[in-house]
């Protein structure tokens, strides 16, 4: 947010509502297998850690050579 201080207000608005948005497309398929198991959750928070480091390497992490 601090090289979009124009935009401030809507960059933190968008991360304010981003996990509410992941969490609720998470909920279907944390559940579809039932409460007997415990596998789609594990699958889902396994997905969910890659992508969240897939973002890292992508937007945040400086480039080694600079």
């Amino acid at each position: 947010m601090h090289n979009q201080k124009k935009h401030a207000g809507s960059a933190s608005a968008f991360l304010g509502i981003l996990p509410y948005l992941l969490g609720g497309i998470a909920i279907p398929f944390v559940g579809i297998a039932g409460e007997s198991t415990a596998v789609p959750m594990g699958i889902t928070m396994v997905i969910a850690n890659l992508g969240g480091l897939l973002s890292y390497l992508l937007f945040v992490r400086k480039n080694p050579s600079a």
